[in-house]
């Protein structure tokens, strides 16, 4: 039999402008080459998709969409003149053209089909990556015999012979890559109509119930994992030897098992598929993090080491050369992942030796920066600091994020000066640019050393913009106070705000900090200049909440605290403002705070029981709880105690307030809201256990279940007859599987009497003992 070409490029398309040009232009090279042609059939296309294909061949034919996709590749076959029958759709490309040229001029009359290796790239998880891709092994070519064709109306399959060909090209799939959700909208409800219609008519068809399922999991996960269980269930009803056949159902069901957080699941069907096939890597790899999820460290090292271990071997494999199965984890990240995670674990064991060892293989990335950033506070390994900043010293973001990692781990400031050394020295040897982390790490060396920065740093500090930088840079502010420098440097700091969240670093961060606030402040006492005066009142105002002062030196810096603060509010205000019906226009917080002690005062001396109303009212607005205390304890009259009292409970219904508040951004999901104002309760209100329990739901909610236990029992052991504490626990073990535990929690907390969480308590109680003696019986 004669051919005109060694190869037919064979495509359908509709509606493609968007990746046409894309796709065709790849295949420019093996068209010129003169060893193919290019066959195109438009299914009814109503863009520009025709006159694009028009620019790259002359075969170009139009066939109305019958809903049948086995049809339209047979039509585009009739076309074909070629030895060689190749299939492309328009959202892909050929990466390594040259493959293909060098392919087909070589000899190949051995074989009848021949398999590519296929790139299915899926979108970063932000605009800043680059985008991640599984990959698997297709048939496109096929000899050009009378017999060849392709059947099913959707998700066809080519009727393919052997001897296989496994072939050194490359596609790229970008299909998944979707502009928006219409598209996605209107691709899902084209498929699963024909996937259902034909499911109608073979209910027992196990691959379209699992294409069913795929189809469903690009829209909604959830109905996705309904319909992929449904296939699970028919591939059990199988022997053995069919069971074989379908084994590429367990990984799909594994991703998006795990997209829908069903951890225990997971781990149930991975391990029965890997002892049907122990090299599916990716069963592998989602066992690992499903014990992960849950806490099962020692579980989860030993799975992750498979997974390392079959990724060595993978290409070796059968399975690997299997067109039946998509691989998701065989890229780079997802082997990065696995090391991060192995090396996370010996790191919590203390094992920093073996720790390093995985290190080592990891690339550069953020991954690698968290575990460097934590083995480096081994004395032991602290040399790693200045290997890894030569190996990222190429990258700009690689460099400013490892820095952030490393400012964000609690290590003492003494720790903090040792980097500094290593980061000077890197700064002076590679980036030779004096910016504003290199300043800060000067900075810190002249605190632990007492000694003063010169003229030169000082100013280049005075040009930095403080509002823009992390708040360790609190640092810099905390060697302006130790060294007692001009409160005039202060205002380069920025807003009340800005400073006030770099005093809040230094007094958590620094031992003993109150005592240079108070000789600062003292120092610079008879500031009078407005910026200054700002400066000066937040240092006051800082010191005073941590009621670490002795009493004699608080009372002194609480009453010049006042007293600034009164002037400094009415020099900033119009005086129409500061009458009683305008303080709705004056900042709450602390301004309102100075007012309303400025009433106090004038009051005091002819109503004692005004004054006590206006005490209350500032400490609504700023809690200063032992200032107000203070005056409190100057009146002498028979209300004395009451009145104290009053302004206790006061501060109890503050606290009922922000809690309550917290509970609501939790129970909407505002979990980053939800934290940072649980950072300033904390801030203003100490060793309240209620703390352990909100941190606790919020660390189950982000799915941080260690963190979460670990917060829960903390709180029991600081106070065992807290009812949330205890159902909070008992309801984190229910979820992540561990019964028994979940049992005697929920237990206990029946035991303190809620009445109103009685019953609840009582149906999760009976619905674990039902699981248990389900088990039982299993």
């Amino acid at each position: 039999m004669s051919y005109n070409k060694k190869v037919s490029v064979c495509m359908m398309v509709k509606n493609e402008e968007k990746n046409l040009h894309r796709c065709l232009k790849s295949l420019k090279p093996i068209i010129n080459s003169g060893l193919a042609e290019l066959i195109i059939i438009d299914t009814g296309s109503d863009d520009n998709s025709v006159n694009i294909a028009k620019e790259y061949t002359d075969k170009v034919y139009q066939h109305p969409w019958t809903n049948d996709f086995a049809e339209m590749r047979n039509k585009s076959i009739s076309y074909a003149s070629g030895e060689w029958i190749w299939i492309m759709d328009a959202d892909e490309e050929i990466e390594n053209p040259e493959e293909m040229i060098k392919l087909f001029q070589s000899d190949l009359t051995k074989y009848n089909t021949i398999t590519i290796t296929m790139k299915n790239y899926i979108a970063g998880k932000n605009e800043n990556e680059e985008n991640d891709f599984n990959i698997c092994i297709l048939n496109r070519g096929f000899r050009n015999s009378s017999g060849f064709r392709y059947e099913g109306k959707i998700h066809e399959q080519p009727v393919n012979r052997p001897p296989y060909l496994k072939s050194a090209i490359i596609f790229g799939h970008y299909g998944y890559l979707w502009d928006s959700m219409e598209f996605r909208q209107r691709k899902f409800e084209r498929t699963t109509t024909i996937l259902k219609k034909e499911l109608e008519k073979n209910p027992n068809n196990i691959y379209y119930q699992f294409q069913l399922a795929v189809s469903c999991a690009i829209v909604n996960y959830e109905v996705g994992l309904t319909e992929m269980r449904k296939a699970y269930e028919l591939v059990k009803k199988l022997s053995y030897k069919e069971k074989v056949k379908y084994i590429y159902i367990f990984g799909v069901y594994a991703k998006i098992a795990f997209a829908n957080k069903k951890y225990i699941e997971i781990i149930k069907f991975c391990k029965e598929g890997l002892e049907i096939n122990k090299d599916y890597i990716d069963l592998w790899y989602y066992l690992a993090l499903a014990n992960v999820s849950i806490g099962e460290e020692e579980d989860s090292l030993i799975y992750f080491i498979e997974y390392l271990k079959c990724k060595e071997r993978f290409l070796n494999t059968q399975i690997s050369k299997d067109p039946a199965f998509t691989f998701y984890t065989l890229g780079d990240n997802y082997v990065e992942s696995a090391l991060y995670n192995v090396c996370v674990i010996y790191t919590n064991r203390g094992d920093f030796d073996t720790a390093v060892s995985y290190l080592n293989k990891m690339k550069p990335s953020e991954l690698k920066s968290k575990i460097v950033a934590r083995v480096v506070a081994e004395e032991k390994w602290q040399n790693l600091l200045g290997i890894y900043l030569m190996e990222i010293e190429g990258s700009k973001n690689l460099l400013k994020g490892f820095f952030e990692i490393l400012e964000s781990n609690k290590y003492s400031f003494e720790k903090k000066v040792t980097f500094a050394k290593e980061i000077i020295e890197f700064y002076l040897s590679n980036i030779k640019v004096e910016d504003e982390y290199y300043l800060l790490n000067q900075v810190r060396l002249c605190v632990a050393n007492n000694i003063k920065i010169d003229k030169d740093i000082t100013n280049k500090l005075m040009m930095m913009d403080f509002s823009s930088l992390p708040t360790y840079y609190g640092d810099i502010v905390a060697y302006i106070i130790i060294q007692g420098l001009d409160i005039e440097v202060l205002a380069h700091i920025g807003d009340r705000d800005n400073l006030n969240r770099f005093l809040n670093y230094i007094i958590t961060n620094y031992k003993n900090i109150h005592e240079h606030f108070v000789s600062y402040l003292l120092k610079y006492e008879n500031t009078i200049e407005i910026k200054n005066l700002r400066s000066w009142i937040s240092l006051a105002g800082n010191v005073l909440l941590t009621e670490k002062l002795e009493d004699e030196s608080y009372k002194d810096i609480f009453q010049k605290y006042i007293d600034k603060g009164i002037t400094y509010t009415r020099r900033i205000y119009n005086p129409e403002v500061l009458e009683e019906e305008g303080l709705y226009d004056v900042n709450k917080g602390e301004h309102r705070f100075f007012l309303y002690l400025e009433r106090a005062y004038r009051i005091k001396k002819t109503d004692l029981k005004i004054y006590v109303q206006y005490l209350r009212k500032a400490l609504k607005e700023h809690p200063i709880k032992k200032g107000v205390e203070l005056l409190l304890n100057e009146i002498k009259v028979e209300n004395h105690n009451r009145n104290i009292n009053n302004v206790t409970n006061e501060f109890e219904e503050y606290k009922k307030k922000i809690k309550k508040n917290i509970d609501v951004l939790i129970n909407q999901n505002m979990l980053q809201e939800a934290k940072e104002l649980l950072k300033q309760y904390k801030n203003i209100v100490k060793n309240d256990v209620d703390i352990f329990s909100i941190k606790g739901v919020i660390s189950i909610m982000e799915g941080e279940y260690k963190e979460a236990e670990k917060m829960l029992l903390d709180g029991i052991s600081i106070q065992n007859d807290n009812f949330d504490l205890h159902y909070n626990l008992a309801y984190l073990y229910e979820i992540t599987g561990r019964q028994e535990e979940a049992y005697q929690y929920y237990t206990k907390a029946l035991s303190f009497g809620r009445k109103d969480m009685e019953s609840a308590i009582k149906e999760r109680l009976k619905v674990i003992g039902e699981l248990e003696n389900k088990n039982l019986q299993m």
